[in-house]
């Protein structure tokens, strides 16, 4: 019998100071870096549900700028519709403080490095080969659909 992937709708967060992203780390075994953020909850706006789910995080209230890449993937477990937005208040992000935050317990590490550098394994893998344009462009980088 054929079971149905698990459906879900992420907002995550591109924070970008001084040439460097913002970038977490879930669980300490896992070799792969991801971007803040979570699944939206039933009635929450994209943009409620990323400002909800940065201050559940890191403590950090962003100020969400435009909407940079939708990303659709399809796994046999998982169909997931992720938006990334930019946030513009990037520096206050090197005060994140994960282990205040009230789901900090999902943070094992919060970093801002290199996106290309490929000891973060950033995901989803669209984002390490985009990011010099990012950097280029910032919030003006023009929205994006992709598959990873």
């Amino acid at each position: 019998m054929k079971t149905q992937p698990t459906f879900a709708v992420t907002v995550r967060a591109i924070i970008v100071d001084k040439g460097e992203l913002f970038m977490v780390k879930h669980k300490p075994t896992h070799t792969y870096h991801a971007l803040p953020g979570g699944r939206l909850e039933a009635g929450e706006t994209l943009r409620d549900g990323l400002v909800r789910e940065l201050i559940e995080e890191t403590t950090i209230r962003p100020e969400v700028g435009p909407l940079l890449f939708i990303n659709e993937w399809i796994s046999l477990a998982n169909h997931r519709v992720e938006f990334f937005f930019w946030i513009r208040n990037a520096a206050d992000y090197h005060q994140a403080n994960p282990a205040a935050a009230s789901h900090g317990f999902e943070i094992a590490e919060a970093v801002f490095g290199n996106a290309t550098d490929p000891k973060y394994g950033l995901l989803p893998s669209f984002l390490p080969q985009r990011f010099p344009h990012i950097l280029e462009l910032g919030e003006h980088y023009p929205t994006e659909m992709v598959q990873s």
